[in-house]
């Protein structure tokens, strides 16, 4: 009796990467922003993420700073 083999699961490809942040404002209000980036042959798919996630970051306290509370 011959064994069953499986093909090889082939490599992931990571062609985009997408963050989004919600933010409470509170009386049952959210501000979402999110962003999206292409991961270029060659680019590690995490550091975009990590790129992307700190523009997102950077752009919401930005934001933040010019509201008036």
């Amino acid at each position: 009796m011959q064994a069953l083999r499986m093909p090889r699961p082939r490599a992931l490809t990571i062609t985009t990467v997408r963050y989004e942040r919600v933010k409470n404002l509170g009386n049952y209000e959210t501000q979402r922003f999110s962003a999206e980036a292409t991961v270029n042959p060659g680019d590690d798919p995490q550091s975009v993420s990590q790129q992307l996630m700190n523009w997102v970051d950077a752009q919401l306290v930005s934001e933040t700073a010019d509201e008036d509370f």
